[in-house]
C-alpha cells in the first residue's frame, strides 16, 4: 500500500515515515542505554570481587610469615610493637599503634593499604604493655581472620576450654590467661576510655564480675608480674581483644586477658 505524500515528506516505497523512523531511533537509543547498564553492572561486579579479594588478601597472616618475622617487621615499620597469639584461634598477628585509632584502620602492618586493616594498640595504651588496662583492636573479619575469631569466645564450651595466649614483646614474652569475654557499647567508658590507671582498672573488674557473659571463676584479683618479671605486685594487669559484633554499628564483643607471667626473651623469630 502506498501512501500520498505530505508536508513531513515521503511515505511511499523506499523511504521510512517519520514516527518509523522515530521509533528506530528510540530502540538505538534503548539498545545503547542497556549496552552502558551492562557495562556499569560488569564494571561493579568485577569491582565487588576485587574488593572482596583485596579484604581476603589483608587478612592473609601469611604474607607477613614467610621469611618475615617480627623483628624485621620492627624495622620495616616502627609502629610495629607486638604479636599476639591467641589458643584455638587463627589470631596470629603483629600489632601496630598508630598516632590516633584511625590510622591503621585501612592500612597493614607494612603501613600499606587493607581494606582489613591491622591489630592495633590503642594510641593512648602504653606500647611496651606496661600499664594496668590496655587494649587492642582489631576488624571482625570473615572466615575468623583478623579478630573474628574472637567470636569463638562467645560459645560457653569453647571459653571453657580455651584460656591461654601469648603477647610478644620485642625483649619479653607475656602468657596471657583468658578471663572473661564480655560485650558492650563502642562508647562504654569503663572499656574503653584510655589510658587507664588502678582505679580504672578496679571499674573494669567490678563491670565483668556484673556484666561478663563469662567469666572464669577465681580468675580476677590473683595479681600479674611485676612489668620487669620480677615476681608478682598484688593488682591484675588486663588486656582487653575487642572487635565488632553483629549487635549493632556500636556494638562489641571484648575478650579480656590477664597478664600471668613475663619472661625475658628474644623475639625478633617471631612470626617466620
Amino acid at each position: 500500500m502506498r501512501f500520498p505524500s505530505d508536508s513531513f515528506g515521503a511515505f511511499g516505497s523506499g523511504s521510512l515515515a517519520p514516527c518509523e523512523r522515530a521509533a528506530r531511533r528510540v530502540d538505538r537509543l534503548v539498545t545503547i542505554v542497556l549496552a552502558v547498564v551492562f557495562v556499569l553492572m560488569g564494571a561493579t561486579a568485577a569491582y565487588a570481587l576485587w574488593d572482596q579479594q583485596q579484604v581476603l588478601d589483608g587478612t592473609d597472616t601469611s604474607q607477613y610469615k614467610p621469611g618475615v618475622g617480627f623483628g624485621e617487621l620492627m624495622k620495616k615499620n616502627a609502629d610495629v610493637c607486638a604479636w599476639i597469639t591467641v589458643d584455638g584461634t587463627n589470631i596470629d598477628y603483629p600489632i601496630v599503634q598508630g598516632s590516633d585509632n584511625f590510622e591503621y584502620l585501612e592500612k597493614d602492618a607494612l603501613g600499606e593499604f587493607s581494606a582489613s586493616g591491622s591489630i592495633f594498640l590503642d594510641s593512648a595504651c602504653s606500647r611496651n604493655f606496661d600499664e594496668p588496662y590496655e587494649v587492642v583492636f582489631g576488624h571482625h573479619m570473615d572466615e575468623g581472620k583478623m579478630f573474628g575469631d574472637l567470636d569463638k569466645f562467645l560459645s560457653k564450651s569453647f571459653f571453657k576450654k580455651h584460656k591461654s595466649a601469648t603477647l610478644y614483646l620485642p625483649k619479653q614474652t607475656l602468657e596471657l590467661e583468658v578471663v572473661a569475654v564480655i560485650q558492650a557499647d563502642a562508647y562504654d567508658g569503663t572499656i574503653f576510655s584510655t589510658p587507664a590507671d588502678s582505679t580504672r582498672l578496679q571499674e573494669v573488674e567490678a563491670k565483668l564480675k556484673t556484666s561478663a557473659k563469662y567469666l572464669r571463676e577465681g580468675s580476677l584479683g590473683k595479681g600479674s608480674p611485676a612489668t620487669d618479671g620480677s615476681g608478682t605486685t598484688g593488682q591484675d594487669q588486663i588486656i582487653a581483644l575487642s572487635t565488632c559484633a553483629d549487635d549493632g554499628a556500636n556494638a562489641r564483643t571484648i575478650v579480656m586477658c590477664r597478664v600471668v607471667s613475663r619472661t625475658a626473651e628474644d623475639n625478633s623469630t617471631v612470626g617466620k
